[in-house]
């Protein structure tokens, strides 16, 4: 799982070197990334209930359960803040290379504080 990432990244600047994203062999490679990034995110999920302090807890289904939800809510927040706000946001925010950077870093952290208030 921590070489998902890089490898990843790496994959995909060598595509975006080479010119072959927009191939249909780049298409492919390039969902193929997402998905062993979704993959990734929800072994996480898994394995982070197995935490032998929260034994006696509720069993491990609910927890898996109650993960998925959450992880659920989160990516239906994330849905509606891209189609209904943030295309305007950037579009304003876009206007210099340094404001579409604090954008950025601003929109970064406000998904880093919504994950934490799911957890």
């Amino acid at each position: 799982l921590a070489c998902a990432r890089p490898s990843a990244i790496l994959v995909l600047g060598g595509l975006k070197d080479r010119s072959e994203m927009e191939t249909v062999h780049g298409q492919v490679i390039l969902g193929l990334m997402v998905l062993q990034d979704v993959v990734a995110v929800v072994s996480l999920l898994i394995l982070s209930s197995f935490d032998p302090a929260k034994a006696d807890g509720p069993g491990f289904g609910v927890q898996i359960g109650i993960m998925m939800g959450k992880f659920a809510a989160t990516l239906l927040i994330l849905a509606l803040l891209s189609k209904y706000v943030l295309s305007a946001w950037f579009k304003m925010f876009a206007v210099s290379g340094e404001m579409l950077f604090i954008g950025t870093i601003g929109y970064a952290l406000g998904i880093s504080g919504l994950a934490g208030l799911a957890h």
